[in-house]
């Protein structure tokens, strides 16, 4: 998308995904969305994850922890 907006000379504007929560495929399409020439990689990458939810979780039973930790040294804005 970038690289077409680019190319046809539109205005500049942020290009991102939004990943389903999907476990087994969200990690992969972050890696997908941060790779490549710098004109066509993706300003944003966005994560929907519920697994942190109820009084009775917390950071590390949701496993957030382990979300923090895999995506601790991606390079683009992480929502």
């Amino acid at each position: 998308m970038k690289q077409y907006i680019g190319e046809r000379g539109y205005r500049s504007i942020p290009v991102g995904y939004s990943a389903a929560d999907v476990s087994e495929n969200q990690y992969l399409m972050a890696q997908y969305m941060d790779c490549g020439a710098t004109p066509s990689l993706s300003d944003f990458y966005a994560i929907n994850n519920y697994e942190w939810c109820g009084a009775a979780s917390s950071f590390d039973t949701s496993g957030w922890d382990v979300l923090v930790q895999q995506y601790s040294n991606y390079s683009i804005p992480l929502l």
